[in-house]
């Protein structure tokens, strides 16, 4: 059985007889994403068949689409709840790009985060200037596709090492 996996660093998805990976080989955290079925990933959860008002519940009416049929048994089927089709990664020139953006984007994540430090560090966190930075540069590391992330960190960079330097000039 092969499980489908994807590094949050590189966003790099592989497969692997694995289903618990830790790291990928750039150093980056992965995340599972499922199992691989044909050319396809599925994603599978325990999950109650009707919501939690019927399968958890105590007492004797049930107006659900089951009829009674689950009321109160507090039982959950495997119900597939993302899938995908998967990538194919084939030479050696491949695996060397993606730990390269693995190790770039650790290197620029880690300077927007210094700079997030530098910029906001004394001050609560609690100011609204203080959180509408947070939030975005967790939104721009948390984007999905590598291009889209890197432009949206060198964006939060660009726009905050402004307010180091009186005038506005950067010099990044």
């Amino acid at each position: 059985m092969l499980f489908y996996h994807k590094c949050q660093d590189c966003l790099t998805p592989f497969a692997s007889t694995e289903k618990v990976i830790h790291e990928c080989d750039c150093g980056g955290k992965v995340s599972y994403m499922g199992i691989v079925h044909g050319e396809k990933w599925k994603k599978t959860e325990q999950r109650a068949p009707c919501d939690g008002r019927c399968t958890q519940a105590h007492g004797p009416t049930c107006d659900c689409q089951c009829g009674g049929v689950n009321h109160g048994t507090g039982r959950t089927v495997a119900t597939v709840v993302a899938e995908g089709k998967i990538k194919v990664v084939s030479t050696d020139d491949d695996i060397l790009e993606d730990m390269k953006r693995g190790y770039k984007f650790r290197e620029l994540r880690d300077k927007a985060e210094a700079l997030f430090t530098k910029v906001y560090g004394g001050r609560n966190k609690w100011e609204r200037e203080v959180r509408t930075a947070r939030l975005a540069l967790n939104h721009a590391i948390g984007l999905k596709v590598y291009d889209r992330r890197e432009k949206a960190i060198i964006a939060f960079v660009l726009d905050n090492a402004a307010k180091l330097i009186p005038g506005g000039n950067s010099g990044i």
